[in-house]
């Protein structure tokens, strides 16, 4: 775990003191819707996943079958065995446990009650695809500078907004109970790839912050290889890697979840 982080850094430096041109607003929120396109229909992979927080270090992995805004299924493996599968959609999360001999059907907000963090189906589904989140044709963005002139940086709010959650200063009384801090950071060269998103929660002290840190090029489409997560909210830290092989898109496969006879309700 902590060598894949220390290749995420690694990265970083790479970028660093490489933006040279100025590029306006528009030309940057162009970028960004055109970015938060549906890329593909369906997508396939295998992902060794590798996730740490302050009772679990585990890393583990899956295959991941998803029809594009609707459903993603797949196997969750660990030691070279297939240890469950499941079946997540917008309404709903399926899984079952070998182990166990026992199957689960939960809204898909279990997930949120396990990371600690209020997360849609959305949010996980963009993340696993390497694309923006929760982008808003309402919001009203704006260009952010970045001091060590790495990335163009894009922003929700206006950049006095940032320093108040910096210095602790926030008003949260006058502040929307739902407000979202959200910027995305882009390449600095022409393609202006999202390389990376942060999103500040104030009202609850969440702060998330989600990397892509290497994209490749499958069937003309760009897909993920490599990843992080990073969640840090009052009860938690949660470190996440995704490293992806084996992609395939626009192959369209069948989301089927079964659940032997012999298996128990896990919640009875």
């Amino acid at each position: 775990m902590i060598g894949a982080f220390a290749f995420f850094g690694c990265a970083n430096k790479e970028i660093i003191n490489k933006v040279d041109e100025k590029i306006n607003d528009k030309e940057l929120i162009e970028n960004l819707f055109k970015l938060n396109l549906k890329p593909f229909n369906y997508f396939y992979t295998k992902v060794n996943v590798d996730y740490e927080s302050a009772k679990l270090n585990q890393s583990f992995k899956t295959s991941l079958k998803m029809t594009v805004d609707s459903v993603f299924s797949g196997t969750i493996s660990y030691a070279g065995f297939i240890i469950g599968n499941y079946l997540a959609s917008e309404d709903s999360l399926k899984a079952t446990s070998k182990q166990d001999k026992c199957y689960f059907t939960e809204h898909f907000s279990y997930i949120s009650s396990i990371i600690g963090v209020e997360l849609a189906y959305d949010f996980f589904e963009k993340a696993l695809l390497a694309q923006p989140i929760a982008v808003d044709s309402s919001v009203k963005y704006k260009q952010i500078k970045d001091k060590h002139k790495g990335y163009y940086i894009l922003s929700s709010h206006k950049k006095r907004k940032y320093k108040k959650i910096e210095k602790d200063k926030m008003d949260l009384d006058n502040e929307k109970n739902d407000d979202i801090f959200i910027k995305y950071y882009f390449s600095p060269d022409s393609s202006l790839s999202l390389k990376k998103m942060v999103f500040e929660i104030p009202i609850d002290s969440v702060s998330i912050s989600i990397n892509y840190v290497k994209r490749e090029t499958e069937n003309n489409k760009v897909v993920p290889k490599y990843s992080t997560i990073h969640i840090r909210h009052p009860k938690d830290t949660i470190a996440i890697g995704l490293s992806y092989n084996r992609q395939s898109v626009n192959n369209r496969r069948s989301h089927i979840f079964s659940v032997p006879s012999q298996y128990e309700n896990c919640n009875k």
